[in-house]
């Protein structure tokens, strides 16, 4: 994918680019010209084409390894999967641990949180957009969470000309109810362009983008606006309360991402082996026939 990019790059097309979650430094996806993909269908994301050899092709990088090497290696190959899958698997029983945590923090905040001063509020910020209409909304996820962490891209905040921030003074988790109203609107008005969802908040949007790209409501660290205004004054009663849970929850995480590091170290070393079976001269000449096909 490395390869296609920087050929259609050259030639003048536009390219956009998806990362993997699990290490945001590899490419899982491209879009060219917003016409063509070329899509990673091996596991854990398998894609199965749907209109095969009609519209949708399989790249079969597998015809350039030397099967022999591999088979020879083939009990290490398979305890290493087995260690992989291990690690994965304590990653995401953290994980399921700490989205448990931040809505035990939701569900206390929830009898303080006043949701109709959120409409409002975001009803009356919206009367003071210049924004255009937009046919239909994309989904395009800015956050995501791997090996690295919490990792965020400022793909959003390059393609906005301003920023609307939201922040969580308490650590309630909340700061998306705003987030959410903002995102009303822009349906209400025909404006979204772009929404993003948090991947430690079930459906709980994380950024949106308006049409005109004149506007981008997300939660930061030091927002514009503090969730903590549309709550009473009683939730001080329990900030003991949410900063341990958020110190839990924080924890929670930073092991998730131990496990999933762990999990990158054993998918090198597997990695590794498949290298050292594979034909980088039979892959390379099989590149320029494929970009030739593709008519770049």
């Amino acid at each position: 994918m490395n390869d296609i990019v920087k050929h259609a790059l050259k030639k003048g097309h536009s390219v956009e680019l998806f990362y993997c979650s699990f290490d945001p430094s590899s490419l899982d996806g491209i879009i060219i010209d917003g016409e063509r993909a070329v899509i990673d269908g091996t596991a854990p994301h398998i894609y199965e084409p749907t209109l095969p050899g009609a519209r949708d092709n399989i790249i079969d990088l597998g015809r350039f390894w030397n099967s022999d090497t591999l088979c020879a290696n083939v009990d290490e190959i398979s305890n290493l999967m087995r260690e992989k899958k291990h690690c994965f698997d304590l990653a995401y029983e953290y994980l399921a641990a700490a989205i448990k945590v931040k809505g035990t923090s939701q569900k206390i905040c929830e009898k303080f949180i006043n949701r109709d001063k959120i409409k409002s509020e975001c009803a009356r910020a919206f009367t003071s957009f210049n924004t255009s209409k937009v046919e239909k909304a994309s989904l395009r996820i800015m956050s995501a969470f791997g090996r690295s962490g919490l990792v965020r891209f400022d793909s959003y905040e390059r393609m906005a000309e301003q920023t609307y921030s939201v922040s969580d003074r308490y650590g309630s988790g909340m700061a998306g109810i705003y987030i959410e109203g903002f995102l009303d609107e822009a349906k209400r008005f025909s404006s979204l362009e772009l929404v993003s969802y948090d991947p430690l908040g079930y459906k709980q949007a994380d950024a949106v983008l308006l049409g005109g790209n004149t506007k981008i409501c997300i939660s930061e660290e030091n927002g514009d606006i503090d969730i903590s205004e549309f709550m009473s004054g009683e939730i001080r009663n329990e900030k003991e309360r949410l900063s341990e849970n958020t110190h839990i929850f924080q924890i929670l995480l930073d092991k998730a991402a131990e496990c999933l590091c762990d999990a990158s170290k054993v998918h090198f070393e597997i990695e590794k082996i498949y290298i050292s079976a594979m034909d980088f001269e039979k892959k390379e000449k099989y590149s320029e026939e494929l970009l030739n096909s593709m008519r770049l």
